[in-house]
């Protein structure tokens, strides 16, 4: 008996020592032990009990070797130092033509996404061009070697170990082949800059072509965007400015405030300009009546937007605006600045001084209007005013 229970004694202190003894080696596999190799095959047994075919398994991870590269980006990162005015004055100005071009080029699209998700176009257009200058750098560094690479690194390993695994799901579910999946540095894809994990979740097939492909077709990645925006709670037809709601959304696109900043100043920049044409026609215009269509965004300055109240007449020049402008600026300041009767007043009072406006009648449309809307979209024709309901806010 006693000799029968030494033994036990015995097997248990051998197996516990072995364990113990076992447990360095396992952990330097996992964590950056100069065993890249070793560390490659265990992730794979890993990836393949967490249901991710072998298909995707051999052909995302075939040749995959360390990047040192990416490893020293890693560590080197720095602050970001520059303030809003250096950020915003360097990226801005030189995509702003380009950015309105985009808003007329994907029209159609962007109408159809704000109608989807709420997320106006404006602001995907703004991500779209601080991120990849409208999809023109998306980055050369292969996504699942460096992906690899920082989970194998001990800084951030579950982080970017999960992310790893998103990214062998994308070739799975056939959204990718391993060798197109190219980007920046730390893994991010696409035109938009998706994580392998936000790709899995927001990325949609907006042209129904049976594919999420982020990086080469323009309708997904701006529906895409716009899902992630919606997924962390935009509100439609609200103020995306600093302290707003949609801007503390924007934050959970970038951290940085200055970034944030700069998409929220980019947005509103190109909100500023004249509407395409097709999304004049979508709001009730013929392309013969050539209608000229300006929206004025809520989040201008409330004196603005009440001084060009006062250019209704085309002949009394307080400010450059149009008259499509100053009947926006009555939609704005009925909404958020003024009650209805204040404005009804001041509405009043200014038709009466300007006797030749031509006619009146519009600008009261648009404070009408306004008490459902926030915005409003005045299309002009040589003959007459007419005021479309935005179906956009």
């Amino acid at each position: 008996m006693t000799s029968t229970i030494s033994r036990l004694a015995l097997a248990a202190f051998a197996l516990s020592a072995s364990i113990l003894s076992a447990q360095p080696a396992f952990a330097a596999v996992a964590c950056g032990s100069g065993n890249f190799d070793a560390w490659l095959a265990d992730f794979k047994t890993d990836a393949a009990a967490k249901g991710i075919s072998q298909q995707a398994i051999a052909s995302g991870l075939a040749g995959v070797t360390l990047d040192q590269s990416v490893l020293n980006r890693d560590r080197s990162q720095k602050v970001f130092a520059q303030t809003f005015e250096e950020f915003s004055g360097r990226m801005v100005p030189p995509r702003l033509e380009r950015g309105s071009n985009r808003m007329k080029q994907y029209g159609s699209v962007l109408s159809r996404i704000e109608q989807t998700y709420g997320v106006p176009g404006e602001v995907l257009v703004a991500i779209w061009g601080l991120e990849t200058d409208f999809g023109v750098n998306t980055g050369k560094f292969g996504t699942i070697r460096s992906l690899a690479t920082l989970a194998y690194d001990c800084r951030r390993a579950e982080q970017f170990r999960a992310e790893l695994l998103d990214a062998l799901r994308i070739v799975q579910r056939g959204d990718l082949v391993p060798a197109e999946m190219k980007g920046a540095w730390a893994g991010e894809l696409g035109q938009t800059q998706f994580m392998p994990s936000s790709w899995m979740k927001y990325a949609v097939d907006f042209d129904g072509n049976g594919k999420r492909d982020l990086l080469h077709n323009a309708p997904d990645v701006l529906a895409s965007t716009a899902n992630y925006l919606a997924g962390y709670g935009w509100q439609k037809g609200k103020d995306w400015q600093p302290g707003s709601p949609n801007f503390a959304v924007l934050q959970q696109w970038n951290k940085s405030e200055v970034y944030s900043k700069t998409v929220a100043y980019f947005a509103t920049q190109l909100g500023a300009r004249p509407l395409n044409t097709h999304q004049q026609t979508r709001r009730g215009r013929s392309p013969g009546d050539r209608p000229s269509l300006v929206r004025l965004p809520t989040h201008h300055l409330p004196m603005v937007a009440c001084i060009a109240l006062f250019r209704c007449a085309p002949h009394a020049p307080i400010l450059p605006l149009s008259s499509e402008s100053c009947a926006a600026a009555i939609s704005f300041c009925a909404t958020n600045l003024l009650s209805p009767s204040a404005m009804f007043s001041i509405a009043v009072s200014v038709f009466s001084r300007l006797a030749e406006l031509q006619p009146p009648v519009a600008c009261l449309a648009a404070w009408a209007g306004a008490t459902a809307n926030a915005t409003a979209a005045i299309a002009i024709t040589p003959s007459n005013f007419v005021m479309t309901l935005p179906s956009f806010s």
